[in-house]
């Protein structure tokens, strides 16, 4: 889970539900289903999947996804 401030949302990653945007009154403002630990880009040479990290910076998430480089999602609800 992040906070991001200058969003003022929490952000949320499940395992197999995706990322959701949760304002402070509990409000789901967004899911991105698309996101989540079970498509999470590569492997590392330790065997553990290389997941999805969130920027608070940047508003997006991003990871490594072999054959296609740094991936990112945005949630649209963004302003």
């Amino acid at each position: 889970m992040f906070f991001d401030k200058s969003a003022d949302y929490l952000v949320a990653l499940t395992h197999d539900r995706g990322a959701f945007a949760v304002s402070f009154d509990g409000d789901i403002l967004e899911n991105l289903a698309d996101i989540n630990g079970k498509n999470a880009g590569v492997f590392d040479n330790n065997g553990l999947r290389i997941g999805w990290n969130y920027s608070t910076k940047y508003h997006v998430f991003y990871t490594w996804q072999e054959g296609d480089g740094v991936v990112e999602k945005k949630f649209k609800c963004y302003k």
